[in-house]
């Protein structure tokens, strides 16, 4: 189970120090993504003009969303 989207849920029903928190703990994960995708992409296993932002969020919203699905349609196969 991912934290963030669990977490992520009750959101707002959270004090402003936790969703805070939630926010940065999020931004761990993204800033770690960029940082491997930079990484990717100096050793040519990604291509040289691929922006690291943008792919790091791709990267992370596909993994939430296909997680959250592969629950929805009870086949762990979905997500592997």
């Amino acid at each position: 189970v991912c934290p963030i989207g669990v977490l992520t849920c009750e959101l707002n029903t959270f004090s402003t120090h936790m969703q805070k928190q939630l926010a940065a703990f999020q931004n761990t994960q993204r800033r770690w993504a960029i940082k491997t995708i930079k990484q990717g992409i100096k050793e040519k296993k990604f291509r040289k003009n691929l922006n690291p932002s943008w792919a790091a969020d791709i990267f992370l919203e596909s993994i939430q969303g296909g997680l959250q699905i592969s629950r929805l349609q009870k086949n762990p196969a979905l997500f592997q």
